[in-house]
Parts: C-alpha cells; structure tokens; sequence
C-alpha cells in the first residue's frame, strides 16, 4: 500500500485541524495527477474551457466599473454637464461585454459536455486496465470491493468536476482582487469591515466538506449493503428465490435500513451549514448595511459622486458574492480532491501476484510439477492446501476427485497463476511459473470454470471468446468447434442459430443452466492449448448429456495434459491417474483400479458412487 494510500485511510481518525491540513495536501496530490490526465485527454477542449472560464471572470469586474461610469455620464447628461452620446458608449460597452459573458458561458458549457465523455472514457479505461493487472483475491475482498465502488462513482464527471472547481476558484480570486481594488480605492476603511464579517464563511465551508467527505466515505460498506438488497429485489436470478422465500418485505426493510443510515450521517452536516449559512449572511448584510449607508450619506453631501456610490454597492455585492464562490468553491475542491484521491487510492492498488515473470518459451510440453505446496485464502483460518506434491507428465490426464471444499479447485487456480502460492513452487515444463510471462501461462490453459459464465453476446461470440484472437472473425472456424465439442446441434435449435443473442439482459433467449454449462465447455475447449482444467465439468448435466460430454472430451484432450476435477466419478474413466484430495492434503494417487484394491477413502467413495448410481437406473427403469 502506497503512503498516499495508507494517509486515505487515517484520515477519519485524525483530529478537526489535522484533517483540513491532510484533506488540503490530498487536493494538492490530486491536482497534481488530474490537471495533466485533463491536459492529455483533450488538449484543444481544456484550453477552450480554461479560455471561457477565465473571460466569464472578468466581465463581472468589467460591468461594475463600467456601471458606475455609464451612471456618471447620464448623471452629468442630465445636469448639462455632458452629452448623451458619451453615456450610450458606455451602455453599448455594457451590452458587448453581457454579450460576450453569454458567448463565453456557452463555449464553456460545450468545452465541459465534450470533456466530461472524453473524460469518462479515459478514467473508465485506466480503471479498467488497472483492473485487469490485479489479483482474483483483491475482487473477493471486501475492502476491495469497497476501493473500487469508491473509484468508479462516475469518474469521467468527478474529475471534470475538479477541474471545473481549480478554474473557478482562479476566476474568483481574479474578482475578488479587482474588485477588492475597486472597493479600496473608493473607501478603504469600511471595506475591510466586510472582509473580515465573510471569512468565518470560510471556515465553516472547510468543515462542511470535510464532514461530507468523512461521512461518505465511512458509509461506502453501507451503501454496498444496499446495492446487494436492491440486486436480490431486481435481478432476474435473485427475483424468483425472494418471491418464492417471501423475503421482500424483509429485502424491502434491509434496503431501506442501509440508505437510512448511510444518509443519516450526512444530515448532521446539512444542519450545520444551513445555520452557518444564515449566521453568515445575516452577518454580511448588516456590514454591508453600514458600509452603502456610509456611502450614501457622502452622495447627499456631495462628497462622493452617485456613479463611484453604484460602483461601491455593485462591487461590494459583487465583492461578497465572489468570496462566498471562492469559499464554496475551495471547500468543494477539497471534497472533490479527496473523491479524486479515492480513484487514485484504486489506481495506486498493487497485485500481489508480482509480475516480474518475463521468460517466453518456444513451446509448451505440458508438463506439471507442485512442489511442497502450501496456500491459505486470505483472512482464512486454516491453509487451503498443505505441502502438497504432484507431478504430471506431458499428456497425462488426472482426476482430482474429493469431497467439496477439499482443495481440488485451489490446486487448478494455482496452478493457472490465479492466486500466488505461500511456499513452495509450480513448475511448467521445469520453469517456475512466476518466472514466465504471465501472457504466455494463460495461452497454455484452456479452463473451464466450475461456475458457468454467462457472456450477453451470441452464440457464436460465447464459442469464439474462448479464442477470440483466432476466431472472433472466422464463422466456418466456430462452427468447426462446435461441432468438436458437441454443442452444435444445440446452436441451431436456437431461434437464429449461431446468430442468437444469448441473455435477458440484451437479448431474449436465455438457456438452461444445464445448456450454459455445455456452452462454457465448449468455449473452454475451444482454445487448442496444451493444458486442459476442467473445473467440475459436468455440475448441473444430466446423466446421459454428460456421457455425451465426456465422448467429445475423450478426443479433445488426446495428448493435451489435463486435469478433470469433480466429486461426481465418471471422469475416472477417461483418466490415466486419479488423485484422491481431502482437507488440502493429497492421500492418495494411483490408476483406478490401484486405487479401488487399497481399500481407502478412494475405494470408499467408488463403492458409493456405484451404489448412487445403481439406484439411479432402478429408478428410471420404474419410471418406465
């Protein structure tokens, strides 16, 4: 974890003042990468919408002056003391400069649009991409899942958002110092008055942000809780089991529960800065009372002319309404820069699987070797595996066979480099597997998951994901592979064949589960590659589509080193070895019928296989 990282984390705990000043060294960090991420992503539209910001800023400061001369010269037209004409000058500057503030608002509105898409497209891909590069367990974490909720809250917005508040805050101080100058130069002793009734504004808009940001981020567990209730009230697969258990009103309570108390907390804040707000301006108002009522007294004496009168009471107005947005606007850069730091606090997430792997072999054997592997899940109180040794030969298929959660489906995600081992070593063709690209491993593994992956896409795209490379564009070549692997007779019962969009989400049919399984197979089989993992292949087949399955298998992995993992034991006959696994440990390993003359837990299992399967055809026979 990175110091940036780690000083995220602390933040809640640190005192008021300790906050500000890490909350304001966090917006200085965040400023520092956003700016240039904006620079790069569209050049031509940042220097448009700085260039629109910053003449919106100065017409204020413009019409204020401007305002009070036009007022002079139709005050002295009036008194013959000039002419007209002088006085529609400066209204037609006016116009010109209200003309060109609605121009430059309208650029500005259209530079943040673009830039807004384009930066969402360039966030969403370095989330993405940094995504790609992190372990399976950052995603099965839940700290984890609670960084990357953090960073994907509409990033593309969220950085404009920055940005937009850093221009701002330019264009305010821009005002606030002319104006300051102008107020200053008509009368320096009542202005200071002002200055000092609006900086406790200040202060309590550092609060507030800090407050939000604090809140909203101690909730992000919380929020997370509703998303979940609101997924099992509104996902087709959830929908039926709540309906079905009538957990809805409960679903219904727990959600409401969730955003209750997320939103609670921010409560608390909105009360302090509405009273802050009215302290503030009522504070403001009765100074700037005093102030224009000083400078009124000095119009009825004469002393001052009635067009300098307008223009101390435009730019202190203006003056008051200046601050407040620099106010406003640093408080919310601070907000916006530590919701900036939370895309940063993902990005800056480092793999625990190290990737300094680089080596890239000719070819591929296939064989593999587990040396005194041990592996725990994390936060897990007991190792998944225990010094487990096993050498497979080039070709070799093995049954890992075993009661569920024995540690059959960790030997295959270790072996695939999904997670890294604790101590000892996987060999590919004699090579540590941590010493060879990381690309090349996974181009040697076709894996068939043990949970079906359900791909919104086509029929033939849910083949050709499995080799995208090779036949994402070759019709003839998938319907080759499905013909290998079995599954084309159910493709062409679909409603347009191999064109069919598979799905609820975008398309309108959806399959089976048991036909989903048969299409992540093929899909996993598609990928001619050396080794074959083949994670509980038949879970949710029926007896006589699995012997269908395991007829294609046979000859898809002919030479191909493999491993069949189930706890159901037909695969045992398509295997050269079986290898008995439970708690973590291998017990036993050996042919089948080696392994059915020991007598042990192997010989055990098979006996209740055969028994299972024995009843199972009596049963069928009386259902005839």
């Amino acid at each position: 974890m990175s110091r940036e990282s780690q000083g995220r984390r602390e933040h809640a705990s640190m005192s008021a003042g300790a906050r500000f000043k890490h909350a304001g060294a966090l917006t200085w960090t965040a400023a520092k990468w956003m700016l240039p991420l904006v620079w790069r992503t569209d050049r031509r539209m940042s220097v448009l919408l700085a260039a629109s910001v910053l003449f919106v800023s100065m017409v204020p400061v413009a019409l204020t002056v401007n305002v009070g001369l036009l007022v002079d010269a139709l005050d002295k037209a009036a008194d013959g003391d000039g002419t007209f004409e002088s006085a529609i000058v400066w209204l037609g500057l006016a116009l010109t400069l209200m003309l060109v503030a609605g121009i430059a608002a309208a650029v500005q509105n259209y530079a943040q649009l673009c830039l807004t898409d384009a930066l969402e497209i360039s966030t969403s891909r370095l989330i993405l991409k940094h995504a790609a590069s992190l372990d399976l367990a950052f995603f099965e974490d839940g700290h984890g899942q609670d960084v990357l909720q953090r960073a994907g809250k509409k990033p593309g917005a969220l950085c404009l958002t920055f940005v937009m508040r850093f221009l701002k805050i330019g264009s305010a101080v821009f005002q606030i110092v002319s104006l300051l100058g102008i107020l200053l130069w008509i009368e320096p002793a009542l202005t200071w008055l002002l200055v000092v009734v609006a900086l406790p504004f200040m202060f309590l808009q550092t609060w507030v942000a800090d407050a939000r940001y604090s809140a909203d981020r101690s909730k992000t567990r919380i929020r997370r809780w509703g998303n979940y209730y609101r997924g099992r009230l509104t996902t087709p697969k959830a929908v039926a089991s709540s309906r079905l258990l009538g957990l809805s009103p409960l679903m219904q309570d727990r959600f409401e529960t969730a955003v209750e108390d997320a939103l609670s907390a921010m409560r608390k804040t909105y009360r302090v800065e509405l009273f802050g707000r009215i302290a503030v301006i009522t504070g403001f108002l009765l100074a700037f009372s005093v102030a224009v009522g000083m400078q009124g007294l000095k119009v009825m004496d004469e002393a001052m002319a009635i067009g300098q009168f307008v223009a101390y009471w435009m730019a202190a107005w203006r003056f008051k309404a200046s601050l407040t947005t620099l106010v406003e606007q640093l408080s919310g850069e601070l907000q916006a820069g530590l919701a900036v730091s939370n895309l940063m606090e993902f990005l800056e997430v480092e793999p625990g699987i190290t990737r300094e792997g680089d080596i890239v072999p000719s070819g591929c054997a296939g064989a593999i070797e587990l040396r005194d592997v041990t592996f725990s899940y994390p936060n897990a109180d007991r190792p998944a595996l225990r010094n487990v040794s096993l050498s497979v030969a080039p070709g070799e298929v093995i049954a890992l066979v075993g009661p569920n959660g024995a540690g059959k489906s960790t030997i295959a995600k270790l072996i695939a480099r999904l997670y890294e081992v604790e101590s000892g070593e996987i060999t590919l063709d004699g090579r540590d597997i941590r010493t060879l690209d990381a690309g090349f491993l996974h181009s040697q593994l076709a894996f068939a998951f043990q949970e079906a992956v359900r791909f919104e896409a086509t029929a033939a795209e849910n083949l050709a994901f499995g080799d995208w490379r090779r036949l994402i564009d070759d019709p003839e070549a998938i319907r080759a592979v499905a013909e290998r692997t079995g599954v084309a007779d159910l493709i062409e019962r679909f409603p347009e064949s191999y064109d069919t969009m598979l799905g609820r989400v975008f398309g309108t049919h959806e399959l089976s589960g048991g036909q989903w399984r048969r299409l992540s197979i093929a899909r996993a089989l598609a990928k001619e590659a050396p080794i074959v993992i083949m994670d509980e292949p038949t879970e949710s087949l029926d007896v006589h589509t699995e012997a269908a399955l395991y007829a294609h298998v046979r000859e898809i992995v002919r030479d191909r080193t493999t491993f069949l993992i189930s706890h159901r034991l037909a695969t045992v006959n398509l295997a050269d070895r079986v290898v008995y696994v439970d708690d973590g440990a291998i017990v036993e390993s050996g042919t089948h019928a080696e392994l059915v003359a020991r007598g042990g837990p192997y010989a055990r299992l098979w006996q209740a296989y055969l028994q299972g399967t024995a009843e199972l055809r009596e049963a069928e026979e009386a259902s005839k």
